[in-house]
């Protein structure tokens, strides 16, 4: 969550810095900002890509906690992903989600890069 708040932060400056390159006539600064803005997208899509392999990872002995919780308990509520069992579909989801948000901003800042370019020639 927070990189998902650090790279709305970070794409709301950048893009402010790019429309005020554009508007000053400061093409070579807005094509820089918008390979910044690019980096960031391309940093933000690994960095989630990898929060979601840990918590792949993590949910069988998160299973396994919460096994023993409900049985030492006596609380069977408790076995949360035991109760979830779509949960891989839904992880596979939202790979296929998250790589299409990230082509999605990676092409459209390639594109103000590209715009920027041909502007400064």
């Amino acid at each position: 969550m927070q990189m998902l708040n650090f790279a709305v932060v970070a794409f709301a400056l950048l893009s402010a810095a790019y429309v005020s390159a554009i508007s000053g006539k400061l093409y070579g600064i807005a094509g820089a900002v918008a390979l910044l803005a690019a980096a960031v997208a391309t940093t933000a899509s690994l960095t989630a890509r990898r929060q979601r392999q840990i918590a792949w990872i993590a949910a069988e002995p998160i299973r396994e906690i919460q096994r023993r919780l409900a049985a030492d308990l006596g609380i069977d509520s408790l076995r949360i992903l035991d109760r979830s069992p779509a949960a891989q579909s839904r992880w596979r989801s939202a790979m296929w989600l998250a790589a299409v948000l990230h082509a999605l901003v990676l092409t459209t800042c390639l594109t103000a890069a590209a715009a920027a370019w041909f502007w400064l020639r």
